[in-house]
């Protein structure tokens, strides 16, 4: 991952914050105050293990509750070294862009982890016969990290996740006209997403598996406004695309564009405010969890 890259990913982390007040994912960490050393590389072991050879983004100078708060004051040069003297052998490989946002600056860090387990060394280790152990196995599970479990480590044996990489690419809703009852309009909402397999693997997605749910400015919205929903694979021109979309399953032999669309049926005064809808997706990967969240902007243009 180039800086470039670490930067577009922050930004986008970080724009959905400011408009929805997201927060930390498997993949993104915030770091309002720096921690010691050691903390912060049994941490960093944690995430790294828990992400099975994804890249990790750690953004200092933001807090999950507070949101902005300052990058915390510290030298990466000095920092670093530090952090990975407590690794045994091999530490994530990071990739440092500092960020001038608009709500203030921030220091947004990408990892590497392709080098799994990541073994933390203990500095207590034999001061005392019932001492702690001499390294440990970290494991991130939501927000807090605990020792790797036999089924953790299971995982790292394997291959990794599964899971594809997504990314919205466009994202449209036209007034489609008409209604069948004056409080209601109808919305045509379309959006092309990419999946981007990560191996050689196969990968499907049951559609009867996909669960939905709807958030209205950043909070969750009980309302079940869409009427159906399909996907369509958006084929390339003289080229066969290593796709398949049956209205059954997804499924993928490499990288395809998927063209979701659903109609939404919502109240006529809906669009006459500026308000961000969020369709949120929970897709089945083998065992594995895919969300995709496709947000919508209205107001008084539609």
């Amino acid at each position: 991952m180039t800086p470039t890259q670490v930067e577009q990913w922050a930004l986008q982390v970080l724009s959905r914050l400011k408009s929805s007040g997201s927060q930390e994912s498997d993949r993104v960490e915030f770091k309002g105050r720096m921690i010691d050393p050691e903390r912060l590389a049994r941490r960093l072991a944690g995430h790294a293990n828990a992400a099975r050879g994804d890249w990790i983004l750690w953004i200092f100078g933001v807090d999950e509750k507070s949101g902005f708060v300052g990058v915390p004051s510290f030298d990466w040069a000095d920092l670093w070294p530090n952090v990975q003297s407590h690794f045994d052998a091999n530490a994530p490989r990071p990739v440092i862009v500092s960020i001038e946002s608009e709500c203030g600056s921030v220091v947004a860090v990408a990892f590497e982890t392709t080098l799994p387990p990541y073994v933390i060394r203990n500095p207590a280790f034999g001061q005392s016969a019932a001492g702690p152990c001499e390294r440990e196995v970290p494991w991130r599970e939501g927000t807090r990290v605990r020792s790797a479990k036999h089924s953790d480590l299971l995982l790292l044996l394997t291959s990794r996740s599964s899971v594809p990489e997504v990314e919205i690419t466009e994202t449209e809703v036209h007034l489609s006209g008409g209604s069948r009852h004056a409080e209601l309009a109808h919305y045509l909402l379309q959006a092309n997403l990419y999946f981007m397999p990560k191996s050689e693997n196969r990968v499907v997605i049951p559609l009867h598996r996909i669960q939905r749910s709807w958030r209205l400015n950043g909070s969750e919205w009980p309302h079940n406004a869409a009427d159906e929903f399909s996907f369509d694979l958006v084929k390339r021109k003289e080229a066969s695309t290593p796709a398949v979309c049956d209205g059954v399953q997804i499924i993928l032999d490499g990288p395809a564009m998927i063209r979701l669309t659903t109609f939404l049926s919502l109240p006529s005064n809906f669009a006459s405010q500026t308000q961000q809808l969020t369709l949120r997706l929970q897709c089945r990967v083998n065992f594995e969890s895919l969300p995709l969240d496709v947000s919508i902007e209205f107001g008084s243009r539609h």
